[in-house]
């Protein structure tokens, strides 16, 4: 992954509910810790994205969130006269409303205009170093693949010109597994996990080789190792026995005590929390298992390396979103090997 690190442009897609935002979030802060001068941005200008960074609505033009980290949100008609003025070398218009009604009905004719613009603009920043890295937190996993062939699209529709000019460097940019990668989040439940799957094939076949991995977040904690947990139940069925009140009983004996006693009902809870957890736990293996062991079939049919996968735990946090951010980036520090400084 820290090969991921050292991209210029990286897309994190997913299906929607799995988390892609906040790893996005987490992304771009970690590679800032480490120095890197990073534009985050979200190409479906919903404020999500500004809002797991402590920011509030929408700006195309790039907002300072922390250290080295800026984040923006993508608008095409903004994209457009932007590339207007500097490609064409065009006035900058002052009032972009109807560039926005023009972008919609060019849009319904010519289908990739959107794409083209938007990822036109993350090239833009790449192709003049105003950043190191660039983070794309991008659509739902159905999209990806139609935003990462839009240059390619209008390339081969135009044998001349400017926009195959500009089109030629894109690519240059969009398909070199050194320079772009694409970052697919799950979460280790069923859909999500065939959608990750299905994307992957589609990538493999549609773009050939890309520099991909797996992102798995909201995975929960491993409680018990096998041993512990093979104890946990004998205790919870009165199959073994623990010290409790200076006597040897089983949990079983030790919750029927504390209600006999008419003490509060801790140890109940407490077991009933864990053995949740468990099940939890071992439910999601089911999906993880699923996961990886189609990752590897699909490498091994279209003769690719299998993805790299890595795991984020289910974090719990209240209103502070950027506080969730920070540690979710600690976590993937932890994945790396990493020291992040506070």
């Amino acid at each position: 992954m820290t090969e991921l690190l050292d991209r210029r442009l990286v897309f994190i897609t997913g299906k929607g509910g799995v988390g892609k935002t906040t790893l996005a979030a987490a992304l771009g802060y970690l590679a800032a810790k480490l120095g890197k001068k990073v534009l985050l941005c979200e190409l479906e200008p919903r404020g999500n994205l500004p809002l797991v960074l402590g920011l509030k609505g929408t700006a195309y033009n790039p907002r300072q969130a922390d250290d080295n980290l800026y984040v923006m949100s993508m608008d095409t008609g903004r994209a457009l006269a932007e590339y207007a003025q500097i490609t064409l070398k065009l006035p900058y218009f002052a009032s972009i409303g109807p560039l926005g009604n023009i972008i919609e009905l060019f849009s319904m004719a010519a289908p990739g205009v959107r794409e083209i613009l938007s990822v036109g603009k993350l090239c833009y920043e790449i192709h003049e170093g105003n950043y190191d890295l660039v983070i794309a937190d991008a659509s739902a996993t159905g999209h990806i693949a139609g935003i990462m062939r839009a240059s390619k699209n209008v390339h081969d529709l135009t044998a001349t010109g400017v926009i195959r000019n500009q089109t030629s460097w894109m690519d240059d940019i969009l398909y070199d597994p050194e320079q772009t990668s694409i970052a697919i989040t799950a979460t280790p439940q069923e859909t999500p996990v065939t959608e990750t799957l299905d994307l992957f094939s589609t990538l493999l076949s549609s773009l050939g080789n890309p520099s991909s991995l797996i992102f798995v977040n909201k995975v929960t904690a491993e409680l018990f190792s096998k041993k512990e947990e093979r104890l946990f139940y004998m205790l919870t069925d009165g199959k073994a026995t623990s010290q409790h009140g200076g006597q040897f009983v089983s949990g079983k004996a030790a919750v029927s005590q504390q209600k006999t006693a008419g003490e509060e009902p801790l140890l109940e809870n407490l077991f009933s929390i864990a053995d949740l957890a468990t099940q939890v736990r071992r439910s999601e293996e089911v999906h993880l298992t699923r996961l990886e062991s189609g990752l590897k079939l699909i490498s091994e049919n279209k003769k690719y390396v299998s993805p790299e996968t890595y795991y984020i735990p289910y974090l719990f946090f209240g209103k502070d979103l950027f506080a969730m951010t920070k540690q979710a980036a600690r976590h993937l520090a932890e994945e790396l090997s990493i020291e992040l400084s506070s």
